[in-house]
């Protein structure tokens, strides 16, 4: 009784220094456990980041926490992969908020990268496209001086024989003035007006531009017409570079019908037969 009654007499308490002390450490060192503990599992009490629940409270982790699916505000992952820790030891000093987030959801965590096998397969894919784009060169050229050549052996060939190459030209024309009826007949001005020279004059007053315009503004798809040609006659120039063709025109349309006998001037340009000159012979 002696001693249980001086150990908690205030003035024996305080007279032993040394048990006064203890005492003093015993309760700071739990305090300190309690502040932890509390700490832990709460998170930053200012913020409300985390809840005993570990249900997300506020907008912003506390001091680079990131959430997880387990709501303790670490990841959870970090401890088991050396490049996350590494990382997170060495840019959690520097890194946003965002940045953190940003750098855990492109992580693969031990999967293969897919970004290094799609740029080696797009760089085999360009390699690829190359090579086959030198190849289909390479065959063009050739096409082209196969081609070449057959002309020139063709052309030495009819050299010596001026009847044939009038009877290719022949077919070269009556194909050319067919294709520039067929357009007419649609009304596709451009095509119609496509076998025309450069060098053309019209037979009126007007000029190039503006004779253009005006057959623009008549050969149309609207106008529905009919055109009918026959009895060609084809004569050449010496030089069998130029010919004259003349033929029958029956021109028919919703509310118009004219038949006439047409001349044309064509001149070959290059490997192509054009209009040069265009008139009316007779009116039908």
């Amino acid at each position: 009784m002696r001693c249980y009654h001086r150990f908690w007499h205030k003035e024996s308490f305080f007279a032993d220094r040394r048990r006064a002390k203890s005492w003093i450490f015993l309760i700071a060192a739990l305090l300190i456990v309690i502040a932890l503990k509390t700490n832990w599992f709460t998170g930053d009490s200012e913020t409300g980041y985390y809840q005993n629940d570990n249900s997300l409270v506020g907008t912003d982790p506390p001091n680079g926490a990131t959430q997880t699916s387990g709501g303790s505000g670490v990841l959870g992952s970090q401890d088991n992969d050396p490049k996350m820790a590494k990382v997170a030891k060495s840019e959690q000093d520097t890194l946003t908020i965002d940045d953190k987030r940003s750098l855990i959801e492109n992580l693969s965590f031990g999967e293969p990268s897919k970004t290094s096998l799609s740029d080696a397969e797009a760089k085999l894919t360009a390699s690829e496209l190359k090579r086959r784009l030198a190849d289909a060169k390479n065959k063009i050229e050739i096409a082209e001086r196969q081609s070449q050549l057959k002309t020139e052996v063709l052309e030495a060939e009819l050299s010596e024989s001026p009847e044939e190459v009038k009877s290719l030209a022949r077919i070269d024309i009556n194909y050319v003035i067919e294709q520039w009826r067929l357009a007419w007949q649609k009304g596709d001005s451009e095509s119609y007006l496509g076998y025309y020279s450069e060098a053309f004059v019209p037979n009126q007053s007007l000029g190039l531009n503006a004779w253009k315009q005006q057959r623009r503004s008549r050969v149309t798809p609207d106008r529905q017409i009919k055109l009918d040609l026959a009895k060609f006659e084809v004569e050449f120039a010496e030089d069998n570079l130029s010919a004259t063709v003349r033929f029958d025109q029956r021109y028919q349309s919703k509310s118009y019908v004219d038949q006439s006998r047409k001349l044309l001037q064509m001149k070959k340009q290059g490997d192509q037969w054009y209009i040069v000159a265009e008139r009316q012979i007779n009116a039908g």
